[in-house]
């Protein structure tokens, strides 16, 4: 049984010869880049030239030799080589780097931590017009989809390995409070519904052209498709249920409508801490897979 085959009968919940390893897959399943060179040395592997999978993270992509002595049954599919890292900046004993959306991370130099984010392009903004007039930007200007074909058929038909597709931006929760801030966000969401929603429904529209950009080109080879929105914090929920399904679940709806439309993966939703009383509208709309079960969070056992 290939790597491939074992994953896809996890995912249709069928008994394989064994339970799928996935560390590196995803953003979300990768591992620190100073635990990586622990890990490496460890099985006495080379930890020179380890390369950085997610800058923000700080998560190292996971080499071949360890994938193949760990039996790991995924390998990172948006791992374009033709892309390179932000440049990263340093000043006061902090480094840090902007995207292409304007935001700002930064990180102690000295820290093994990912970076945090510490600038929002959309903080100031007062209307529904200043929304508007932000520059937002269009897939199709970042994803090399020549490159993408090529290894999307590499990893499925001759590394026989899963293919998971996630986005480059967070959820239409998440990237509104990562641009706006979560403060503002929130306050938005209570008392500037028109702005709230515009920022919700320009994200869902960049998603939307993402997911149909893509799929229509590798979709016969994905797998899962991995959607993230932090939704809960440790204890419980960022938001409230009912607000959850006014502005959040119709655009979960519509992007996974647009997924299952033009692929047969299955859909995953990223959501830390303490998410149990979202997960049936989860599956109401059409989420097949949560990531992470968090156990350690209230009621998540």
């Amino acid at each position: 049984m290939n790597n491939r085959e074992r994953f896809r009968l996890a995912l249709n919940h069928k008994e394989s010869d064994r339970v799928p390893l996935d560390i590196g897959g995803s953003v979300v399943t990768g591992i620190a880049t100073f635990a990586y060179k622990k890990l490496c040395d460890k099985l006495g592997f080379s930890s020179k030239g380890i390369q950085i999978q997610n800058l923000f993270s700080m998560s190292s992509k996971i080499d071949e030799d360890v994938i193949g002595k760990l039996r790991i049954d995924t390998m990172f599919l948006m791992d374009d080589p033709t892309t390179k890292l932000h440049e990263i900046k340093e000043k006061d004993g902090y480094l840090y780097y902007s995207d292409s959306w304007g935001c700002e991370y930064t990180k102690p130099k000295e820290s093994n931590s990912g970076f945090a984010l510490t600038k929002r392009p959309l903080t100031n903004a007062k209307t529904v017009k200043d929304i508007m007039n932000f520059k937002w930007l269009n897939p199709k200007n970042s994803i090399n989809l020549k490159w993408l074909k090529k290894r999307a058929k590499f990893l499925a038909e001759e590394k026989k390995v899963p293919i998971i597709l996630e986005p480059d931006i967070g959820g239409v929760f998440e990237f509104p409070c990562w641009i706006r801030g979560a403060e503002n966000f929130y306050i938005d969401l209570g008392m500037q519904s028109k702005i709230a929603e515009a920022i919700i429904d320009k994200t869902l529209q960049y998603k939307i052209e993402y997911y149909s950009l893509i799929l229509t080109a590798i979709g016969e080879h994905v797998d899962l498709v991995r959607e993230s929105d932090d939704l809960a914090g440790q204890t419980g929920l960022l938001i409230s249920k009912e607000t959850y399904k006014k502005y959040i679940k119709p655009a979960h709806e519509k992007i996974f409508e647009i997924i299952k439309k033009f692929s047969n993966a299955k859909i995953c939703i990223h959501s830390c801490g303490s998410i149990r009383d979202l997960i049936p509208d989860f599956i109401d709309s059409g989420i097949e897979v949560l990531n992470p079960v968090q156990t350690s969070a209230n009621n998540m056992s």
